[in-house]
């Protein structure tokens, strides 16, 4: 449920000197205005990689499933965070020769994510998600393997897995991840503290993921069906005259997103179209053949 985590506390004033010492590489940089900024940066390979800045604040940041297994194909879960907060706080304490907890620092950063294996239906599955769009948000795609979403504040992506990886256990296996940068707009929002033991929760994984998943218009009991499929079953739920109306907004929405309320639509209208469609699974449509169906991405509920 989670992949690379920053976490972050103010430790106050360090000793350049002393840290250089301990294997750190200090940089010091003068910005326009003359303040003089010293920084030191401890970047091992494998281990939590460390910023220390003049302010008082040192960073930790490391992929908790590389931390814990040296891969991260494989999920880790909340019962796993004990394990890795130790294995974290050693590091961070010994490199800084100060005792810390880093479950009670706060997160600058938090990955969750979740797996499903598709088989041969991933290219598929990229291909419909690619047709989505997430508001506030810029939409890339990376080649066939990727389908990307951007903001200030966060990021989200799909992608194949064994194409990034390049590990026979990740062949198959559709990778969604949710990379929050605004981590106190993320507490807030799920009203807990912005600490590493607060947010980094099974519980708070699910209801992020599956945020983002409907936001994006995507139906958990809806499988996604071919283009064909999508017109046929657009007809079956709203009748010809409604399809007619809802099949050109579909097709002006995978062209211009939210812009369409802007070129072709009330904000009343363009709303509860696509409402329409997302209830009905038909925001998300692929290019094979007709009588394919792509079981509906799942967060399975156990996790939570």
């Amino acid at each position: 449920m989670y992949d690379t985590v920053r976490f972050s506390c103010d430790i106050g004033r360090l000793d350049a000197a002393h840290l250089s010492k301990r294997g750190w590489t200090t940089q010091r940089t003068t910005r326009p205005d003359g303040a003089v900024i010293d920084k030191a940066i401890l970047n091992a390979e494998s281990l939590p990689r460390l910023t220390w800045y003049d302010s008082g604040y040192v960073t930790a940041e490391c992929s908790l499933p590389k931390l814990l297994r040296g891969e991260n194909v494989s999920l880790v879960n909340e019962c796993d965070l004990p394990l890795a907060f130790k294995r974290v706080s050693e590091y961070v304490g010994a490199a800084i020769g100060v005792v810390v907890d880093v479950a009670d620092w706060n997160l600058a950063r938090c990955d969750y994510c979740y797996c499903w294996q598709v088989g041969q239906h991933l290219p598929l599955y990229l291909e419909a998600l690619s047709h989505l769009h997430l508001s506030r948000h810029d939409r890339q795609t990376v080649g066939a393997g990727t389908v990307a979403f951007h903001s200030a504040a966060n990021k989200l992506q799909f992608y194949d897995k064994h194409a990034e990886s390049g590990l026979d256990a990740a062949r198959g296996i559709l990778r969604f991840e949710a990379t929050i940068r605004d981590t106190r707009y993320l507490a807030k929002q799920l009203k807990v503290g912005r600490t590493a033991s607060a947010l980094l929760t099974d519980k708070n994984a699910v209801r992020t993921l599956r945020y983002f998943l409907v936001r994006l218009g995507l139906n958990e009991e809806r499988p996604i069906v071919s283009k064909a499929g999508a017109l046929e079953r657009t007809v079956e739920e709203f009748g010809v005259r409604g399809a007619e109306k809802l099949w050109l907004f579909a097709q002006l929405y995978e062209q211009y997103g939210a812009k369409a309320k802007e070129l072709f639509y009330s904000r009343n209208t363009f709303y509860r179209r696509r409402k329409a469609l997302a209830e009905a699974g038909l925001l998300a449509w692929h290019n094979g053949a007709e009588d394919v169906l792509l079981p509906a991405l799942v967060i399975h509920k156990l996790l939570e």
